[in-house]
């Protein structure tokens, strides 16, 4: 199954506007974009966005027309160390818009090392974490506006000891990274997009490991953002695989009693993916589906395992789900039908997918929370 799972990388975005019922999904394989209409024979490649090898992941917008993504030179496109889909990667930038059926260049590829990119909660601007070749390089946390063109510097971090840590998140409050300097301070921040101001910083307690056990100095802590009560707040997994608030607008904490769950924008009242988290921040954990018409969440369905916080199915606004078992499938629990995804063959590289944008949330009191126990995960 960690096999499976390393071959499927998802990405979920912010609301979706004015689209159909079930919009398309937009799939990323072998350095190729492509759309996929349910029940269509192939997928159809988005020839106006072709250019280098792409990279995943796919980043959707938030009003769902548009894609950002990395694009590799092709000479590099199969070096073994940058099959991980959430490494910084010798990339450029680049969006394609669906809606217009246009190429945006945002970066080139110069040698740069890139993360994955994350947008703004209004679709007008672009973030991520960008550094030189080298040893102990300075990465900067970057931004650039579409309707002006301009590129600029938010902020330069210190050299870190987890590169791949780096992945930045940009919501309501600002703009969210887990900042590991060499000194072994390990720390979610939350950055002011326009200033650079740090506005919001939780120090993660770093637990060694220890013969009998336990966690590694290395490991690195999820994170994302969540709605808690119409309040957007990061909810962060500590190493002794607990759960924290952090509300930036007060620059404060509290417990996070209870694991999140993801659901579509557009129908926040019916199915959602309920995170169900192991006893250990390294175990493998899954996601569950909760139907609108389940009340108290008993008898959840498994979806899938999932190997990290953000490992989410992709979901369209009326249920159905991509999972991955013998084969990729659209999966439509209200009439327990599956619709195979015609992939191309993958080649040593993760497919990526990107469907209707989705929110995450957290709910306290919520009977379904205590029925697994999943209060206080420790």
């Amino acid at each position: 199954m960690r096999i499976l799972f390393l071959l499927l990388l998802v990405h979920f975005a912010t609301p979706l506007a004015a689209q159909p019922a079930t919009p398309p999904l937009i799939v990323m394989a072998n350095g190729v974009v492509y759309r996929y209409q349910e029940g269509a024979p192939a997928l159809a490649a988005l020839d106006f966005c072709a250019g280098d090898y792409a990279k995943p992941p796919l980043v959707l917008a938030p009003e769902g027309t548009r894609v950002a993504y990395r694009e590799t030179p092709p000479e590099l496109a199969g070096r073994a160390e940058l099959f991980a889909p959430s490494l910084a990667v010798a990339a450029g930038l680049v969006v394609c818009d669906l809606a217009q059926a246009a190429r945006i260049e945002i970066s080139g590829s110069d040698g740069r090392f890139v993360t994955p990119p994350t947008w703004s909660p209004d679709g007008a601007a672009l973030a991520w974490i960008e550094y030189d070749a080298g040893d102990s390089p300075a990465p900067r946390l970057m931004r650039h506006d579409h309707s002006s063109g301009d590129t600029t510097l938010i902020v330069e971090l210190p050299a870190q000891a987890r590169y791949d840590a780096l992945s930045p998140s940009w919501g309501t409050g600002g703009i969210t990274l887990l900042n590991t300097p060499r000194d072994g301070a390990q720390a979610v921040e939350v950055y002011d997009p326009a200033s650079g101001t740090r506005v919001a910083r939780h120090e993660i307690a770093v637990v060694d490991r220890t013969p009998a056990g336990g966690f590694a100095r290395e490991v690195v802590t999820p994170f994302v953002w969540v709605d808690d009560a119409g309040v957007s707040k990061i909810l962060i997994r500590e190493q002794d695989s607990t759960w924290t608030l952090l509300d930036p607008a007060t620059n404060t904490t509290e417990p996070g009693d209870y694991p999140p769950e993801v659901y579509p924008r557009r129908e926040p009242e019916g199915a959602a993916l309920v995170y169900s988290a192991g006893v250990s921040i390294e175990d493998v954990s899954d996601w569950r589906l909760r139907m609108a018409e389940d009340g108290d969440g008993a008898n959840l369905l498994p979806v899938t395992y999932a190997f990290a916080l953000t490992d989410v199915p992709p979901m369209s606004g009326d249920g159905a789900f991509v999972t991955v078992s013998e084969s990729t499938v659209i999966y439509r629990p209200a009439d327990d039908s599956f619709s195979e995804i015609p992939l191309p063959d993958v080649i040593n590289e993760p497919v990526s997918f990107a469907w209707s944008p989705v929110a995450w949330r957290i709910w306290r009191g919520q009977t379904w929370s205590e029925l697994y126990g999943w209060a206080g995960v420790g």
